[in-house]
């Protein structure tokens, strides 16, 4: 019982950090969209902070390089003082599906645990680069058999 009450607790705890990385970048892109022109919002694809670095994910070279014009204003946008670099890299957006080469035997989550997951990427940006793999992630974890 004791085994199962930690399994059960370890997953929630898991669960409940994914739900605030979710909700914290979400807010971040929210609040740097609001410098940026409806067009350059669409080319930002995903934005993070890591210890005192701004972390940003555009569509292209040439996004990346209109972004670094922004940094300054974007930097202020964060609205973290603690912020004292930023990171702008290029992110190639594929839809392809990589099929794993490793042996490895895993229990698909319960239907619980995909419809939680299902409304937490629901909440991302859609050109957030975190809901785009999680989009992947739940389409594999859903054909796996039981």
């Amino acid at each position: 019982m004791q085994t199962l009450f930690k399994q059960y607790k370890q997953k929630t705890d898991s669960l409940n950090h994914l739900t605030a990385e979710i909700e914290q970048r979400n807010d971040l892109l929210v609040r740097l969209n609001k410098c940026l022109t409806p067009s350059t919002q669409k080319a930002l694809v995903s934005a993070s902070i890591l210890d005192d670095t701004l972390i940003l994910l555009a569509q292209s070279a040439a996004w990346a390089s209109r972004l670094r014009l922004e940094a300054q204003a974007l930097l202020v946008a964060a609205n973290d003082p603690n912020l004292r670099h930023y990171r702008i890299q290029v992110v190639a957006q594929t839809n392809d599906i990589v099929e794993s080469k490793t042996q490895h035997s895993a229990e698909k989550p319960s239907d619980e645990a995909l419809r939680a997951l299902q409304t937490l990427t629901d909440k991302l940006a859609p050109n957030d680069a975190l809901k785009a793999s999680m989009a992947r992630l739940l389409r594999l974890v859903s054909k796996a058999s039981p």
